[in-house]
């Protein structure tokens, strides 16, 4: 299913899934209910998608990472089969502004990951497409961070 991943950019986005349980029991409820190839898949999305996760182990879980809808909708058909409970919050606004929530290193490998996968012409063919002010805020700020390139 995800042998051939290409993140769609012009749906890109950066989640904050919210668990309703701390590490221990996120790994009980989930990760051991997990088909072996759902563990490989996810496994292989955290690889290649910058994410991060709650290094506490008292505190309740999240994942932060960056999905298009349809890497959303495939962690979301997963937590629901096994009745996770979880909030999702669209947190690309703070990445955007690079807001202290979210940590500098993580916003660095956002920027690194979008500049591999986008090119200045990529840009402003969307903007011409559909205009400046629907571009999403990762092509954004790909685009004022290449600005003098150009």
């Amino acid at each position: 299913m995800l042998d051939e991943f290409i993140l769609n950019t012009k749906e890109a986005r950066l989640i904050q899934i919210d668990y309703k349980l701390i590490t221990g029991d996120l790994n009980e409820e989930l990760l051991s209910k997990m088909s072996p190839q759902e563990q490989i898949n996810t496994y292989n999305l955290a690889l290649l998608l910058p994410s991060r996760s709650c290094e506490e182990d008292d505190e309740l879980y999240w994942d932060q990472i960056l999905v298009d809808e349809f890497i959303l909708s495939y962690l979301e058909q997963i937590l629901n089969k096994r009745k996770i409970k979880y909030f999702l919050t669209d947190i690309t606004k703070d990445y955007y502004k690079k807001s202290s929530y979210l940590d500098l290193d993580f916003i660095k490998d956002i920027d690194g990951f979008m500049d591999t996968l986008l090119t200045i012409d990529d840009v402003l063919d969307r903007i011409n497409d559909v205009g400046l002010d629907k571009i999403n805020l990762l092509e954004l700020s790909f685009l004022e961070r290449n600005s003098s390139k150009f």
